[in-house]
């Protein structure tokens, strides 16, 4: 059954008689001229959807029939979307006819975007001494993005800062976990808790993964050493001089280790190798006399101390040093001027009182 229509004066489409607004572009349909439409399209059953019917044009039709077969379309189908929605023409381009859009949103924010936020929070308050506030926005981080390592990292230093060894370990196990170049920093925590036996391991994961880590190398070489257990810190020791030939005290200490395991001759060949570009070291010079006299070589040890004079003189220690060789070769008469020398130089030695009675001791002696 065919019904009235109306036709837009601006683009040409038709429009139902009752629209008071072009369904196509918008304009005013007042004043329109009332024409004949095509047939009505069947209504659609209940909870189908509708599909508008399109009578074709007969033949090559001008292109005014062209637009008001699309006209009939876009009429067809705000017919249907005006059953479920309120429609308020206006004039505005004809996504207008389909109901105004929801405004655009911000994407949310993602779990990583809020862990760096809290993260910069945790460190600029960090910085400024406030270790508590630092904490809650490090634990914040976590919560956002529980498998960054650096958060759990930065939460512990704080929880160290606060003096909470506990809870400090823990972070710095659970930073390890996640990402192993933490396990250093790890081992450094569980030195300085007092777990040596938890340190040394975490020590040896580093080099069992970095055999050349010179740090690693170091530490746990000295926490051994600190252990009494100099004749196990060689190994490591060595590590260290390897990777840093010009380390004076990694190659004083090695020599001491390897002289505890008993590699005289190796110990001896380091402390030489040592004075031949340190000749004034009496430290290490008292050392290699030691190491010599220990193991027998009576005359290079005191050779050795009386170098030490020759190269600086003005040193306490290498007369100290003279003095406690001579003595223990048996030549008591010599010793006593050299411990002599050393009270006058040092008076103020805690042994100085103890070796001046030695020295008067030793010089009553036939030899």
């Amino acid at each position: 059954m065919a019904s009235d229509s109306v036709v837009c004066a601006s683009c040409g489409a038709r429009n139902r008689a009752k629209w008071e607004f072009c369904a196509r572009c918008g304009e005013s349909l007042q004043g329109a001229t009332p024409q004949q439409a095509a047939a009505k399209p069947a209504k659609p059953a209940t909870g189908s959807k509708a599909k508008p019917t399109i009578v074709p044009p007969r033949g090559r039709q001008s292109a005014g029939w062209l637009g008001l077969v699309v006209a009939i379309l876009i009429g067809g189908v705000a017919v249907f979307l005006s059953r479920g929605f309120a429609f308020t023409p206006a004039k505005l381009p004809p996504i207008a006819v389909t109901g105004p859009s929801d405004p655009p949103t911000a994407a949310p924010q993602t779990a990583s975007d809020a862990g760096r936020a809290y993260y910069a929070e945790g460190v600029r308050l960090a910085a400024r001494g406030q270790h508590e506030e630092a904490v809650v926005q490090f634990e914040k981080a976590i919560a956002a993005a529980p498998q960054n390592a650096l958060y759990h990292h930065a939460l512990a230093e704080s929880l160290e800062k606060l003096e909470r060894p506990g809870p400090a370990l823990s972070a710095h196990a659970e930073a390890a976990r996640l990402d192993p170049s933490y396990t250093l920093r790890l081992a450094r925590a569980q030195a300085k808790a007092g777990a040596p036996e938890d340190a040394e391991q975490s020590y040896k994961a580093v080099l069992q993964a970095d055999p050349k880590n010179a740090d690693a190398a170091g530490e746990l070489a000295e926490l051994l050493s600190g252990q009494d257990r100099l004749a196990d810190a060689a190994p490591y020791y060595e590590i260290v001089v390897s990777q840093r030939p010009r380390d004076a005290y990694a190659a004083q200490s090695l020599a001491a280790a390897l002289a505890a395991r008993g590699e005289t001759q190796r110990a001896v060949g380091i402390y030489r190798s040592y004075l031949q570009e340190r000749p004034s070291d009496p430290l290490v010079r008292s050392r290699l006399a030691e190491l010599l006299l220990g193991s027998g070589h009576v005359d290079e040890a005191i050779q050795t101390a009386r170098e030490g004079l020759t190269a600086n003189p003005g040193s306490p220690l290498n007369h100290r040093t003279l003095g406690s060789v001579l003595e223990r070769a048996g030549r008591r008469k010599e010793a006593a001027p050299a411990y002599r020398e050393y009270v006058r130089m040092a008076p103020n030695a805690p042994d100085a009182k103890q070796l001046q009675e030695r020295a008067d001791l030793l010089a009553q002696s036939p030899t």
